[in-house]
């Protein structure tokens, strides 16, 4: 239909073109608004998440230094209850080959006495089975090693454990100490798992009459 511009429809061209307008604006302006809006909750809501994060990783790492915290306090003072008891059992071994020394040495050849004393505790055992005593000499030699009887008599001052740390040595130099007795620390295997090595803490003393050190030992 053709549309003649005159003086009755000019003004309806008008105002037909003007809502028109007002529409088009009204409808742009309201997605306009939509948009903003929804970009505007968008990034409201990654702000939220953020933050709940960021509180999350802080609680989370206040957390784990609290309880890495609690894990070395508990370490230490289970390191120190270990280091009473180990003593306590060399303590006893001590007494045992003392008594053996002081009762033979006098009637028997010392070869005879020094059997005496690695067959009385050869077979003593502590801690549910994991404990025993052991007897070295200051040359590095097995003189009573229970859980691997064949090395008795071989000499291994070179023996590491897998961070190659000397135990040997080590437990000799404990024994050489001011005082005849101290502490070392090294790795070895466990007797439930044969192949492999963890954490034990030794104590030693030095028997001076045979030059020995007699320890024991247990993991942390």
């Amino acid at each position: 239909m053709r549309i003649v511009a005159n003086e009755r429809t000019i003004p309806r061209l008008h105002l037909v073109g003007t809502l028109i307008i007002v529409i088009t604006l009204t409808l742009s302006l309201g997605a306009f608004f939509v948009w903003r809006s929804g970009a505007e909750q968008q990034a409201s809501l990654q702000r939220i998440a953020a933050s709940t994060s960021a509180q999350q990783e802080s609680r989370l790492r206040s957390e784990m230094e609290s309880a890495s915290s609690y894990i070395e306090f508990t370490r230490k003072r289970t390191q120190d209850v270990l280091r009473r008891s180990i003593r306590d059992q060399v303590d006893t071994a001590m007494q045992i080959t003392q008594s053996i020394y002081q009762r033979e040495i006098k009637t028997k050849p010392v070869e005879e006495v020094k059997r005496s004393i690695i067959e009385a505790l050869r077979n003593v055992r502590f801690y549910e089975g994991r404990g025993y005593y052991f007897i070295d000499d200051l040359n590095g030699k097995f003189i009573l090693l229970p859980t691997a009887p064949q090395f008795e008599g071989k000499t291994n001052l070179d023996n590491r454990d897998d961070k190659g740390h000397f135990i040997m040595r080590g437990l000799i130099e404990a024994a050489q100490k001011p005082n005849g007795e101290g502490y070392s620390s090294y790795r070895w295997y466990t007797p439930d798992k044969p192949k492999v090595m963890d954490d034990k803490l030794a104590y030693v003393r030095l028997f001076a009459p045979f030059n020995w050190l007699i320890g024991t030992g247990d993991y942390l």
